[in-house]
């Protein structure tokens, strides 16, 4: 057999096992969902399929947003609730988001084929009334503390693209930029969105966007002999080489081992939690 038959075979069989996954029924002899054991179980296995195998998005190109969705927790999708954020029209930002969009990942073609300009304005807008709503909610109930307040900062407009350009729908990729966003820290942004950097996605999503700064510290050491070499480092680090997905996890998997627990603990609660 050879490398490419391999290869082949590989992808297969890792859609087969994503799909087993996604796929299984109901508990045996009863209408009863799948217990929260069962699904933390079954996002386990989808995450080592993605650590080892990666998603194999050629061979079954659903299997990268239903994915997503289970990682983020999506499990909700209402329309109504899109279309009346939609209908509000501009928020208070729409300057600064316009601004922002027309250039978003401009250089790529195919995402420029798939996402429109006005499908990314669109989301971004609503994802502003979106959290107009949640803040004037948690203010009439007086919750306290209140929760966190959202507004539209540059560079949303690149964190948004990757899930217009993978979801189904422009109302799945707004709340999965929702959750993302609310619910993890918008860290990591890249200039295009080749397969690479959707496999490195594939890795925050399924363990943790605070892992974004170990792959920062990976693609720095494949670069150590060049940097240690170079009288100007800084230069080099302007431009880093093509991301390659595999080592820099294979890399930050590494050295998740050989942080010390305390210091850990810290890097997965630095995204979200105020001090």
């Amino acid at each position: 057999m050879s490398l490419t038959e391999q290869t082949a075979e590989d992808a297969q069989r890792a859609a087969r096992t994503i799909n087993r996954i996604l796929n299984q029924p109901k508990l045996a002899g009863s209408a009863q969902q799948r217990t929260d054991k069962q699904i933390e179980e079954g996002i386990k296995k989808l995450r080592r399929v993605i650590l080892v195998e990666g998603i194999p998005h050629s061979v079954d190109p659903t299997l990268r947003p239903r994915v997503w969705k289970i990682l983020l927790g999506v499990n909700n999708i209402s329309a109504d609730k899109y279309l009346r954020y939609v209908r509000r029209g501009p928020c208070e930002f729409k300057e600064k988001i316009r601004n922002d969009t027309f250039r978003t990942l401009a250089t790529d073609r195919g995402f420029k084929e798939r996402v429109r300009e006005d499908m990314l304005v669109r989301l971004l807008d609503a994802f502003v009334w979106r959290n107009h709503e949640r803040q004037e909610r948690a203010e009439a109930q007086r919750i306290h503390p209140p929760p966190l307040t959202f507004t539209y900062v540059q560079g949303m407009n690149v964190l948004a693209a990757p899930f217009l350009y993978t979801m189904p729908s422009e109302l799945d990729a707004f709340f999965c930029f929702a959750r993302f966003i609310e619910h993890s820290c918008p860290l990591y942004v890249q200039q295009t969105l080749e397969d690479q950097v959707l496999q490195l996605w594939d890795f925050l999503l399924a363990f943790g966007v605070h892992l974004n700064v170990l792959c920062v510290i990976a693609q720095l050491l494949l670069i150590r002999d060049e940097l240690m070499a170079t009288p100007r480092p800084m230069k080099l680090l302007r431009t880093l080489p093509p991301l390659e997905a595999q080592p820099v996890i294979g890399i930050a998997v590494t050295l998740v081992r050989d942080i010390p627990a305390d210091l850990y603990d810290e890097l997965v609660r630095h995204p979200f939690e105020v001090r």
